[in-house]
């Protein structure tokens, strides 16, 4: 991460992907991206478990909860098995679009 922050500088901004099937190990590598600079998470549901709606939101708070990076969902239902409910999902207040929301300002 150090070494892609240094080579763009302000150039760009860096999104870690730090999605697995696992909560805890996610949140372990948001925490990770964000001491080492990245400026925002890229998190895919948890794969290959098929979770419902709520699984996908409770995972998702829970990594939101865990640093202060805005969060980028890879919504993958091929993978899931479970497509993201968007209109749901934007209801929460961990996530992209909401009150809370700690999405990063878009840029042309």
């Amino acid at each position: 991460m150090a070494a892609v922050k240094e080579a763009v500088g302000d150039r760009a901004k860096v999104v870690a992907g730090v999605g697995t099937p696992d909560t805890r190990h996610t949140t372990e590598l948001a925490r990770e991206a964000e001491r080492a600079g990245a400026d925002g998470l890229l998190v895919v549901s948890p794969y290959y478990s098929r979770p419902p709606q709520d699984a996908i939101e409770a995972h998702l708070k829970e990594i939101a909860d865990a640093c202060e990076l805005p969060l980028m969902l890879y919504d993958i239902p091929a993978r899931t098995g479970t497509a993201s409910n968007r209109k749901r999902s934007s209801a929460s207040p961990t996530t992209p679009g909401s009150s809370r929301s700690r999405t990063a300002p878009r840029t042309s």
